[in-house]
């Protein structure tokens, strides 16, 4: 028997021919000098894109950095500016406070200087424990029996009378100011010495009436209490004459009075407990 031949593959003889070429291409090309031509022309068309690219990553870097700086800079002002602010607040509070003082101690100087107009009164020092605002119109002492508070005694402060004690418990009073409707006070025109009865109208504002036919009233007459009873001695301010007129049916005067003293601001007021009257010709 004669021996079989054996036939070739073309396929693997073609592959392999293949991968022995592309093995060379590079030693050949270098040999030619394509290499550096190709990696010339790669750079000649990268330039143009690259530099471009580089600069916004530059402008982006310093976008950032601008950025950060920015925040950290409004971060800071923020800050101070809540410290600022904290120390505007303290700053305010610590002047009200002054102010407040300073005003309660101008009032405690004016109710001492009272006192000394009556050196035969007693006193009571007090403090307002109720809003005259929120209780429609009275207000509350932290004084009472206790203390030697009695119904109808007057309160009082540097401006002048306020009101009455209408209420009374062992440590605290109830006291109706003089504008309320249901108080009267004997009263004097400052200037003339002319007598009248001075009552609430109810509504924050006085009334002078019962004046005498002719009697000398004018704006801006003080009012004072005339000492016609016991329970207010003569002299406390009450009010001054804002209007003059007739009533239409008895054809009498009488005088409206703008209240010389208001609650609505004080901390502190006197009761007077008890007073004597001094003679108009003691010590003559």
């Amino acid at each position: 028997m004669g021996k079989k031949s054996r036939r070739v593959n073309p396929v693997l003889i073609g592959g392999a021919v293949a991968a022995v070429v592309l093995s060379a291409i590079p030693t050949v090309l270098a040999g030619l000098g394509v290499q550096d031509i190709l990696r010339t022309g790669t750079e000649l068309i990268s330039t143009p894109i690259r530099r471009p690219l580089d600069r916004l990553g530059d402008v982006l870097e310093e976008k950032y950095l601008s950025d950060r700086a920015t925040a950290e800079e409004n971060r800071a002002l923020a800050e101070e500016n809540e410290r600022l602010r904290a120390e505007l607040s303290e700053a305010v509070a610590e002047l009200a406070h002054a102010q407040s003082a300073a005003e309660e101690n101008r009032e405690l100087r004016e109710m001492m200087a009272l006192t000394e107009q009556y050196p035969t009164a007693t006193w009571c020092e007090a403090r307002i424990s109720g809003s005259a605002e929120e209780n429609g119109g009275w207000f509350s002492l932290d004084v009472g029996l206790a203390s030697g508070v009695r119904r109808g005694m007057p309160v009082v402060c540097a401006q002048g009378l306020l009101g009455t004690v209408a209420e009374v418990g062992m440590y605290s009073c109830k006291v109706l100011p003089v504008t309320d409707a249901s108080v009267s006070v004997g009263a004097m025109v400052a200037a003339s010495g002319e007598p009248g009865v001075v009552t609430g109208s109810g509504n924050g504002g006085l009334r002078l009436g019962y004046l005498n036919q002719g009697a000398e009233v004018a704006v801006g007459d003080r009012i004072l209490t005339g000492g016609q009873s016991d329970r207010y001695p003569a002299g406390l301010l009450i009010g001054t004459v804002y209007a003059v007129g007739q009533d239409p049916y008895d054809r009498s005067w009488y005088a409206e009075v703008e209240p010389a003293a208001s609650a609505g601001r004080k901390s502190t007021v006197l009761v007077i407990l008890s007073f004597e009257e001094v003679p108009a010709d003691a010590g003559k």
